[in-house]
C-alpha cells in the first residue's frame, strides 16, 4: 500500500523529508500514510497501530509542518506517560525541527521546577511532557495554553490506566476549542473513545490494528521450566543466541536491582530500570544500554511502553505478563520498524495454559521449544488421534 508513497508526496516539508532520508528513512508506513494527511488537514485524529510500526513519526512530522518557527510561541504540546518516553520524544523533535528553527523542550514531573520554568524562558515552539508537570505550569501562567493549537496524547490508554485521565482532560480544556487533539495508542478500546470523545471535533479514525496488535516479524516461543531452574535456563539461552541487545521482563518492581547484580556477577554486561531510580539515574541506564555498553536490561512493565531502543533482538519473558495487553507492548520492545524479533517466554508447567489464552487472545503462534547443553529447538505437537 504504502511502496509508492513518499514523505513529499504527503505533504511533508523537505527539510524534514531530508532529515528522514539522512536517517535511511525513505518510504512511509502504513499508520504514517494514513494519519500524516489528515493531521496536516488539521483534523482531530484517534490512531491506533501496533507497537513498533513508527505512530511518533506519524504524529510528529505533521505536528512539526504546522509549527511556525516565526512564532515565539508555544503552540503544540505532546503528553506522554513517562519521562523516558518524554525525551525520547523530545530528542526525536529536537533532531527533526533543528533546522528549521523549532525549539523543543521537555517539561517533566520529578525534575527542578524552576529549571524547567527558565527552559520555557527560551520561547520553545513544541513542549513534550508529563500531563501533571504540564497543567502544573499551565496553572502557574508559566505556559500559555491559549496558544497552544495542537494537543498529542500518547499511549492514550496508558495514560488512563496510570490516573492522568483528568490532567490530560484539563489539560485539553484550557486551550481554545478550536484547537486540534491527537490520540495514538497501540490499543484503543471502545471504553477509550467514549470517555475521550468530548475532547474530540469529530475525530478520524486511523486503525492499522489488522487481525493482530503485534509485528509479524516477531518470533513467538516459550519453555517449559521450573520457577527455582529459570535462571539457568535465560543464562543458557543468553549463551546460545548471544543477543547483542535483550530486554529481560519480570513482575515485581523490588527484584529488578537483585537480579540485574546476579547476572553482572555472571560477568554479563547487565542493568536495571525501575521507577524508584530518579530521573538521572534512568537517563544513565538507558544510555549504557542504548550505546551497547549493557547487554541486558532487566525491567518490568512500566517501561514496556514507548521505549524505543534499536537493535534488541529479544525479549524474554523471565515472569508471565499478567494479560495479553502487557504482552503485546513487551513484545513490541524488538522486532521494531520492520526487523526480525524474538520474543521468549519462560512458562512453569501450571502457567501453560497462559500461553494458548494469549495465543487466542492475539491471534499469533506461541511454539513450545526445549533447550539441550549446546542447542535449542522445536518440540513437534503432537497430533490428536
Amino acid at each position: 500500500m504504502t511502496k509508492n508513497l513518499t514523505f513529499a508526496s504527503l505533504g511533508i516539508p523537505d527539510p524534514f523529508v531530508e532529515k528522514l532520508q539522512n536517517n535511511n528513512i525513505r518510504v512511509p508506513t502504513e499508520v504514517q500514510a494514513e494519519a500524516i494527511p489528515l493531521i496536516l488537514q488539521g483534523k482531530d485524529v484517534i490512531g491506533q497501530s501496533p507497537t513498533g510500526t513508527g505512530k511518533t513519526l506519524a504524529y510528529l512530522l505533521p505536528l512539526l509542518s504546522r509549527i511556525s518557527p516565526e512564532s515565539k510561541t508555544i503552540q503544540a504540546v505532546v503528553l506522554v506517560p513517562t519521562r523516558e518516553l518524554a525525551m525520547q520524544i523530545t530528542k526525536l523533535a529536537i533532531d527533526m525541527g533543528n533546522e528549521p528553527g523549532i525549539l523543543t523542550v521537555p517539561v517533566l514531573g520529578g525534575v527542578n521546577l524552576q529549571r524547567q520554568v527558565d527552559s520555557l524562558k527560551k520561547k520553545p515552539h513544541l513542549i513534550v511532557g508529563t500531563p501533571g508537570r504540564v497543567l502544573e505550569l499551565i496553572r502557574m501562567r508559566k505556559i500559555n495554553a491559549q496558544g497552544i493549537k495542537t494537543v498529542v496524547i500518547d499511549e492514550a490508554d496508558k495514560m488512563w490506566q496510570m490516573g492522568f485521565k483528568e490532567d490530560v482532560q484539563a489539560i485539553v480544556k484550557s486551550t481554545l476549542r478550536d484547537r486540534q487533539v491527537i490520540m495514538v495508542s497501540a490499543t484503543v478500546s471502545p471504553e477509550l473513545v467514549a470517555e475521550s470523545i468530548g475532547m474530540l471535533n469529530e475525530p478520524e479514525m486511523v486503525n492499522i490494528s489488522g487481525d493482530t496488535q503485534i509485528a509479524a516479524t516477531i518470533k513467538h516461543i516459550y519453555f517449559l521450566t521450573q520457577e527455582n531452574k529459570k535462571s539457568d535456563m535465560l543464562r543458557r539461552l543468553i549463551n546460545h543466541y548471544k543477543p547483542s541487545k535483550a530486554i529481560i521482563f519480570i513482575n515485581s518492581n523490588k527484584g529488578v536491582i537483585p537480579f540485574a547484580r546476579r547476572f553482572q556477577d555472571f560477568g554479563l554486561r547487565t542493568e536495571g530500570l525501575h521507577s524508584e531510580l530518579n530521573p538521572q539515574e534512568r537517563k544513565v541506564v538507558l544510555e549504557k544500554f542504548r550505546s551497547g555498553k549493557a547487554q541486558l536490561l532487566i525491567t518490568t512493565d512500566l517501561f514496556a511502553r514507548g521505549m524505543d531502543i534499536k537493535d534488541v533482538g529479544i525479549i524474554f519473558n523471565f515472569d508471565i505478563p499478567v494479560n495479553s495487553e502487557y504482552y503485546i507492548h513487551r513484545a513490541g520492545r524488538t522486532g521494531r520498524a520492520g526487523e526480525s524479533g524474538l520474543a521468549v517466554n519462560f512458562v512453569t508447567p501450571e502457567q501453560k495454559f497462559i500461553m494458548v489464552k494469549y495465543e487466542k487472545q492475539l491471534g499469533i503462534s506461541i511454539e513450545e521449544w526445549a533447550a539441550s547443553e549446546d542447542k535449542v529447538f522445536p518440540l513437534k505437537k503432537r497430533r490428536k488421534s
